[in-house]
């Protein structure tokens, strides 16, 4: 009978983290290329100082200026979705 030798369980731990850990970090930034980032209309115009309307969905500044959700989001790059008044942003 031959007898193999067991490897020690820290080797096998250092070994499993050596071979395990890049492979997850390379499959981790693949699921992240296209992610995608969404912002409530009224905690972006909240965030900004505001005071937002969902009804005309639209953000009111105190210096009297007002800004639609739409335009707001537009101006960052963004997607804006009427229906669920959120702006979409691509990573």
């Amino acid at each position: 009978m031959a007898h193999t030798k067991e490897m020690p369980m820290t080797r096998r731990r250092n070994v499993l983290v050596a071979v395990v850990l890049p492979v997850a970090l390379v499959l981790a930034q693949a699921g992240c290329s296209g992610t995608k980032i969404y912002r409530a209309s009224e905690q972006m115009c909240v965030a900004h100082g505001g005071k937002y309307s969902a009804e005309t969905q639209k953000c009111s500044f105190a210096a009297g200026t007002t800004v639609s959700a739409q335009q707001a989001c537009q101006d960052q790059a963004g997607i804006y979705m009427e229906q669920v008044q959120r702006c979409e942003f691509s990573q």
